[in-house]
């Protein structure tokens, strides 16, 4: 059935999104999937101020953001596009002679697949932390007595991306 009445007689949003959900039966666990964002790959999306979202692959995605008022009234849409990159490859080689107490030669091969890799940090697998290095030139590590290695790799661009799992190689001397 249909009337017109007078706009001070308008339901509110919320009186309309009420008897919407009463009309089509939704129950409170249907209305929360229902009004639920979600980001183009079907996945939920984050609230809040920031919220985030981890892409699985690289591609270049349409981001639209809008803000919604307690009232239920939406705002225009912002839309831009977004170049999601793809992590960089850790890779390295070693030089020979690989003799305890002489000067062993690592050489980065990684790959930045995006942009420029800017930061590398080694582990050599012999107890001592982390160390960082802001250069891709090959250098020299001693080893001070024979044994297998695990020299881990991460490796970070300048787009931000990092390697999710370092590489791991074994080194024997």
């Amino acid at each position: 059935v249909e009337r017109e009445i007078p706009l001070d007689q308008f339901p509110s949003p919320t009186e309309l999104w009420a008897r919407y959900c009463k009309a089509k039966g939704l129950t409170p666990a249907q209305e929360l999937v229902v009004t639920q964002d979600y980001f183009d790959d079907g996945s939920a999306i984050g609230t809040g101020k920031n919220p985030t979202k981890t892409y699985a692959v690289a591609d270049t995605c349409n981001i639209r953001h809008w803000i919604r008022s307690a009232a239920g009234c939406q705002s225009d849409t912002v839309a831009q596009q977004v170049i999601v990159n793809p992590l960089p490859a850790p890779g390295f080689k070693t030089g020979l002679p690989a003799c305890a107490t002489r000067n062993i030669q690592f050489t980065d091969t990684s790959k930045a697949n995006a942009g420029n890799i800017v930061k590398w940090t080694w582990n050599f697998g012999n107890g001592r932390p982390d160390s960082v290095i802001n250069t891709g030139a090959p250098f020299n590590f001693t080893y001070n007595a024979p044994g297998s290695y695990p020299v881990k790799l991460t490796v970070e661009t300048d787009k931000g991306c990092k390697n999710a799992t370092p590489l791991i190689r074994n080194v024997t001397i």
